[in-house]
């Protein structure tokens, strides 16, 4: 049971922790849901793209996130439907989600 002063860890990778993302499974030391990188896998970006948009991930992140996904489908799959519909007055999402980490794509100066 998770419980607001002691962490709920999955892994040295993953971690639930009740204050932050709503208490959705996110990579340890970050604010990234696990969620997310299912959803952007979904839309067809590659694990290279992943890494280079979220540079503080790592391949050993993405493959904790794909046993995580595996093991937690039906917990993903909930978390990805409520981002589309959240629960009536569930305001941790809100926050969960205004807290997400804004992609740092690279410009190419060479870009049109």
């Amino acid at each position: 049971m998770l419980t607001d002063s002691v962490p709920a860890s999955i892994g040295p990778t993953i971690v639930k922790t009740p204050e932050t993302c709503g208490g959705r499974a996110r990579f340890a030391g970050t604010r990234i849901p696990v969620w997310l990188i299912r959803a952007l896998w979904d839309q067809g970006e590659s694990d290279a793209e992943v890494l280079q948009n979220y540079p503080e991930l790592t391949h050993d992140h993405l493959a904790a996130a794909r046993l995580y996904v595996l093991e937690h489908e039906q917990e993903i799959e909930s978390d990805l439907r409520d981002q589309v519909d959240p629960p009536p007055g569930d305001q941790s999402l809100q926050l969960a989600h205004d807290a997400l980490p804004t992609p740092r794509r690279k410009l190419d100066p060479q870009a049109n």
